[in-house]
């Protein structure tokens, strides 16, 4: 499913804000499935003795990310 318009116009919005405020610029995800792919493909490889790490990270990579999408209210009328 590709972005409404307005999930892209309020990331650009966030993309200014960050540009301006010198934190690096977070375009990525724009779904709740690209964030659980980065979420995948940031554990699926991680090494036997520094997965519980790796993990870790990508949770709250993850949360990050499903933090930032804006609300959609899938069962609206």
């Amino acid at each position: 499913m590709l972005p409404t318009r307005r999930e892209l116009s309020s990331g650009l919005e966030r993309i200014k804000r960050d540009m301006t405020s010198g934190k690096p610029a977070t375009i990525l995800p724009l779904t709740q499935d690209a964030a659980w792919r980065r979420y995948l493909e940031l554990t699926r490889d991680a090494e036997a003795d520094g997965y519980a790490e790796t993990e870790a990270e990508a949770w709250e990579e993850l949360q990050a990310a499903l933090e930032r999408l804006p609300a959609r209210p899938d069962d609206a009328a």
